[in-house]
């Protein structure tokens, strides 16, 4: 329902307004219409009469701002900005109007409790809030007051902001985000929390989707209660509340993600395409996030699914050739009386992927490279010239360490081997494991020249 939910957000009030309303009202009644992908969306959207008498209205109304004084229409404009908190995204949070920022507005000066984004901010959050209601004694109100006090209502806000196509339930449920834009830590995947459990307490959760209310709480590994939110699209960390707990580092230069220092080890929240901080548990790590067909045709009409299904019988029955061959048999206009396009073959491929028939057909294995013995015989006579070893031997000291290091006179092969303490017991062992590595070479150690410490 999200992608629906985001599609129908972003359309014409002007044009659909009716429509947002009705849909709206008949949610506050218990019979949830909204479409749940976008296609159904588009398809509501498409059906629908656009608002012409609203439309007519609005341009009347403007007809008339025109002719009134500067003054006035600044007074008339400051009146008519009624837009939620979330739709002040990419407006001016002083004017509330779009094109231009709040440090170039010609309002900028004015009281700041007069900006657009804090009146929005304000209707928003009074519009969701329960109002005071009319008693016919004192006992009643008294009654009231008790009962709102025995049960606490906690207030927060999400502001993660979700890039419209990556915002898939199933993937993010996996997720846990560290985001700086909200003030509660809220989960939604049972699989990642323990002791879920009804509370008195309510958390009344406003985001830029709209308020998600919940009275559960759960406990997380490794942090303690949390509020659990089944209804939820993702996991959120509160930033302000994982810096109150543990330390927070961050490099852009370097990295960019938020590691966050735990007592035995760090956590790493990645940044995604998408811009959000991004922690996945190592039980999703390995799992693989296919497409099936019922996601992928979702992206298409359904005329471009059945298209697609005739060009995917069409390619059966021509025997499954290269999907090349395939599109240069259509340009050639080998098949008479062919409805299949080019455009309807790629639709296909994205909607069903390869062909599995085709693919195990023609994928063959592959006789592996031969592996050769690639090692050189050194030659008898060159072993029996140098069979005497002339070996030398000294002390060296690196970094307070002291190393025994050999070099033969002839071969030239130099060895290095770390001595605990500079006794003869060491000395003596060193030396013979340097006199058998020789021997194994098919070479004898006639004489160890070194100083009078050895």
């Amino acid at each position: 329902m999200f992608p629906g939910y985001l599609y129908l957000e972003n359309v014409d009030r002007s044009k659909y307004g009716s429509l947002l309303t009705g849909l709206n009202t008949q949610q506050s009644l218990g019979n949830d219409q909204y479409p749940k992908t976008v296609t159904e969306a588009n398809n509501v959207l498409s059906n629908h009469k656009l608002d012409i008498v609203m439309r007519t209205k609005n341009n009347n109304d403007e007809s008339k701002l025109k002719n009134k004084p500067k003054k006035e229409k600044e007074e008339s404009h400051e009146q008519e900005i009624t837009l939620s908190f979330a739709q002040m995204e990419g407006k001016c949070y002083c004017c509330g109007k779009p094109g231009h920022k709040s440090p170039t507005c010609r309002f900028k000066n004015k009281p700041r409790e007069e900006w657009a984004i804090h009146k929005a901010q304000k209707n928003f959050v009074q519009s969701q809030e329960p109002g005071p209601t009319a008693t016919p004694n004192s006992t009643s109100t008294t009654e009231q007051t008790s009962s709102t006090d025995s049960a606490r209502v906690s207030n927060g806000w999400a502001g993660t902001h979700i890039k419209y196509g990556f915002a898939q339930a199933d993937v993010m449920q996996k997720w846990i985000l560290l985001d700086n834009q909200s003030s509660v830590t809220v989960f939604s995947n049972k699989d990642l929390v323990k002791n879920i459990r009804a509370t008195t307490d309510t958390l009344n959760l406003y985001t830029n989707g709209g308020i998600l209310s919940t009275n559960l709480k759960c406990d997380i590994p490794q942090w303690g209660e949390a509020w659990f939110a089944p209804d939820g699209i993702t996991n959120i960390f509160s930033y302000a509340e994982m810096a109150k707990r543990y330390r927070i580092t961050s490099d852009s230069a370097a990295d960019k993600a938020f590691i966050v220092h735990l007592p035995n080890k760090e956590v790493r929240f990645e940044e995604f395409d998408n811009g959000l901080y991004v922690f996945i548990p190592e039980q999703y790590k390995n799992a693989q996030f296919l497409s099936s067909v019922e996601e992928n045709k979702k992206f298409y009409t359904p005329n471009q699914f059945e298209r697609a299904k005739k060009a995917r019988d069409l390619y059966h029955a021509i025997g499954t050739p290269s999907i090349n061959d395939f599109k240069a048999m259509l340009r050639m206009n080998m098949i008479s009386n062919n409805p299949v396009t080019t455009e309807d073959i790629n639709v296909a491929e994205r909607i069903f992927g390869p062909d599995i028939g085709a693919l195990k057909g023609k994928t063959t294995r592959r006789k592996p490279v031969q592996v050769i013995d690639d090692l050189i015989e050194i030659p008898k006579e060159l072993i029996t010239s140098q069979y005497a070893i002339k070996l030398c031997v000294d002390m060296m000291k690196v970094n307070g360490l002291h190393f025994i290091t050999t070099i033969s006179k002839n071969l030239r092969y130099r060895t290095a081997q770390y001595i605990p303490s500079k006794s003869p017991n060491e000395y003596s062992k060193i030396i013979k494991e340097v006199i058998l590595m020789y021997q194994k070479g098919g070479f004898q150690v006639t004489h160890i020249f070194c100083d009078n410490e050895f």
